[in-house]
């Protein structure tokens, strides 16, 4: 077994209680893969999520996994789910917090078609609307393109990768674009957990798994500690998904140099994001934005800073890439080239 997907299976079992229904240790277990893609990259970990299924199902059988699509990009009421997973679908109202704090379009992954149907049926009945999908049928999130400087430019997008190479897209080749607040791989740790949910014992532990390969822990602190504000601030970063879905440009407002605002430079490296973006995202009237780029754009950036119910800050960049899943298979639905 693939040294990732040991360490999601050690995760996911301090999460759960110890009378946690199969389906909902298998759900806690798809969250805890994330996580683990996400804090040890994609080449540690071989076996993606899609490729579990429910315990209900023999290895062998090439069942289909279904997920629960949430109808609106809205924060699942934590007390409506424990009512609506309260005998359904092997979930226990113990189980809600953790699925509402991932809760960013996708509800629930690696369901039987039969208990994705009860829950979907429960969660109405509380007023949770979602959407039964073939996991296979979601789009996949593109591979990011990271721009270290961009070139304020209103008639294309103008940016230079790492590599120093010059990239010039037009803005109507954009189909989607999103805004959002996260952990970033710099962050660092504090004491008891960073920004992206995981635990000082959990940062041992993946220290120690790529350092030895095994999953003894060691007591001793972390290499890095930081002040927490430092931590909760997180970092802002903006996505551009070209047309066809399969090109994602990244900016990542700590890292990024913008060529060309001349007077309205304010020398802080987080307002010249805000501006660059802001100006960007008039030039696509036509792109699918997400809640925070919406506020964005249409100058609401007070919400942005006080990270306002309509523009929340990611707990994890799983969740950021859920919603830009949601909001890719949304583009698709619309009948409008992705």
């Amino acid at each position: 077994m693939p040294r990732g997907v040991r360490l999601a299976a050690f995760l996911s079992s301090r999460l759960m209680l110890p009378d946690s229904p199969a389906p909902a240790r298998n759900c806690l277990f798809g969250h805890a893969l994330s996580r683990c893609q996400t804090l040890l990259g994609p080449s540690l970990i071989r076996v993606e999520k899609s490729r579990f299924h429910s315990s209900r199902l023999s290895p062998q059988t090439d069942r289909v996994p279904f997920a629960l699509l949430q109808s609106r990009l809205e924060i699942p009421n934590v007390d409506a789910l424990r009512r609506a997973f309260r005998g359904v679908g092997g979930l226990a109202p113990a189980d809600a917090p953790t699925i509402a704090r991932d809760g960013f379009g996708i509800l629930l992954r690696q369901l039987t078609e039969e208990d994705a149907g009860a829950l979907q049926s429960s969660l109405a009945r509380e007023g949770v609307a979602t959407e039964i999908v073939d996991e296979r049928a979601l789009p996949a999130v593109p591979p990011s393109k990271l721009m270290r400087r961009v070139v304020y430019r209103l008639d294309a997008f103008v940016g230079y990768d790492p590599y120093d190479r010059e990239l010039v897209i037009p803005w109507d080749r954009v189909a989607l674009a999103a805004v959002g607040q996260m952990a970033g791989a710099g962050a660092g740790w504090r004491s008891e957990s960073s920004l992206d949910g995981t635990t000082q014992t959990e940062v041992l532990l993946l220290e120690n798994l790529l350092r030895t390969g095994t999953f003894e822990v060691e007591e001793r602190q972390p290499k890095m500690v930081r002040p927490k504000s430092e931590i909760e601030s997180g970092i802002w970063v903006a996505d551009f998904i070209l047309v066809g879905g399969e090109i994602r440009f990244t900016l990542q407002a700590h890292q990024l140099a913008i060529v060309g605002l001349g007077e309205r430079d304010m020398e802080d490296p987080l307002t010249n994001f805000f501006t660059f973006v802001r100006d960007s995202l008039w030039q696509l009237p036509s792109a699918l934005l997400n809640r925070a780029a919406y506020a964005l754009r249409e100058e609401l950036l007070d919400r942005l800073l006080d990270g306002h119910a309509d523009c929340p800050r990611y707990p994890t960049r799983n969740a950021y890439h859920e919603e830009l899943i949601w909001l890719l298979w949304r583009l698709r639905q619309s009948g409008r080239p992705v």
